[in-house]
């Protein structure tokens, strides 16, 4: 359920972080991918394609940077 896809989009994003403050590429790289599985997850239970979030980054692709 949504609760449990939460806590795992929560638990994977603070191994990001902290795979990052230890500078391990390895680990960035697998922690990014699972954060990746699981906001997909996420989106497939709220019904919203992965098409859709790409179509937003295409949009803010050519938007001027925000500082």
């Amino acid at each position: 359920g949504d609760n449990r896809i939460l806590k795992k989009i929560g638990e994977e994003s603070a191994e990001f972080v902290m795979a990052c403050k230890d500078n391990n590429p390895a680990e960035m790289a697998g922690e990014a991918a699972d954060i990746v599985f699981h906001l997909q997850v996420a989106l497939a239970h709220h019904g919203v394609s992965w098409r859709e979030v790409q179509q937003v980054l295409a949009q803010r692709r050519g938007a001027p940077r925000r500082e």
